[in-house]
């Protein structure tokens, strides 16, 4: 049992983590990762940290770009993490999808995230002969502030009321 455990240690410590820094999200970011490799069965894990200034919605995708066995990825998973990556304080997992290379038509949401630091981690078995490759997109939009909803409902009485005026005069 001990060598299992061991084995499974060995296997999880796998390919090279890397960490990219988006810093400020921009309206959409994206990366493709690539891990070379010459023998199957590696595990990976990405972190893509970024800072979000305000309030807003998230939208994520991650396909595998998997080409028959030569590149291939198993068990893809996309994590989203509200906190700083690596900063030894225990983060709180947001939500979660799994990919792999027929996914690349679906999307993840997160709504209502407040400013602050997040961080995708990304990983997955890497099973194709020369490695694996999968490419991540990320957009964010604003949510609109409690003001501007009020600016909005009051804009529409008053057009409301001019559109009365309008038939009452006809």
């Amino acid at each position: 049992m001990k060598s299992l455990i061991a084995g499974l240690s060995l296997l999880a410590a796998g390919a090279q983590a890397q960490v990219i820094d988006w810093d400020v999200h921009d309206v959409v970011e994206s990366a493709t990762v690539r891990h070379n490799q010459l023998e199957t069965g590696l595990v990976f894990n990405d972190y893509f940290t970024f800072h979000l200034d305000n309030a807003s919605h998230l939208w994520s995708n991650t396909v595998a770009s998997n080409l028959g066995n030569v590149l291939r990825i198993s068990a893809g998973q996309l994590e989203l993490y509200s906190g700083s990556y690596f900063d030894g304080v225990a983060d709180t997992l947001l939500g979660t999808h799994i990919f792999d290379g027929t996914t690349g038509n679906l999307s993840h949401s997160f709504a209502n995230l407040t400013g602050g630091d997040y961080y995708y981690k990304v990983s997955g078995l890497l099973t194709g002969v020369l490695g694996g490759q999968y490419t991540i997109a990320s957009a964010v939009v604003p949510v609109p502030e409690p003001e501007t909803y009020a600016l909005m409902g009051l804009g529409l009485v008053g057009l409301i009321a001019a559109r009365r005026k309008k038939h009452k005069a006809q």
